[in-house]
């Protein structure tokens, strides 16, 4: 069950790292979405705390740059800028599902 909801939050944020170039409206909602499932993750499905706590980087990083993202572009700001942001956000999500990934793989 629980490699289920991480492969699921894997692929959401896969899929927002191809979108976000091309639109970044809706790379801005799977990143939304990655984050929601992230923190909607029962504590007990996750047997260890580095687990546990490598779930809620994830979430916490998708939060900051969701969160960063909708703020900037309130302000005004150039698109670019806001793009790079959730670029940044999504490929650090990625980075530490592809390290919890291998973990778990060698367990």
């Amino acid at each position: 069950m629980m490699a289920d909801v991480l492969q699921t939050i894997h692929d959401q944020v896969r899929e927002a790292r191809t979108m976000i170039a091309v639109d970044p409206d809706v790379g801005l909602k799977l990143l939304r979405m990655a984050e929601s499932t992230a923190g909607s993750l029962p504590s007990a499905l996750v047997g260890d705390d580095a687990t546990f706590r490598a779930v809620l980087d994830v979430r916490n990083e998708l939060g900051c740059c969701v969160l960063a993202a909708e703020r900037l572009e309130e302000a005004g700001v150039d698109t670019h800028v806001v793009v790079e942001i959730l670029e940044r956000g999504a490929a650090t999500a990625d980075r530490i599902l592809d390290r919890l990934t291998i973990a778990l793989q060698r367990c």
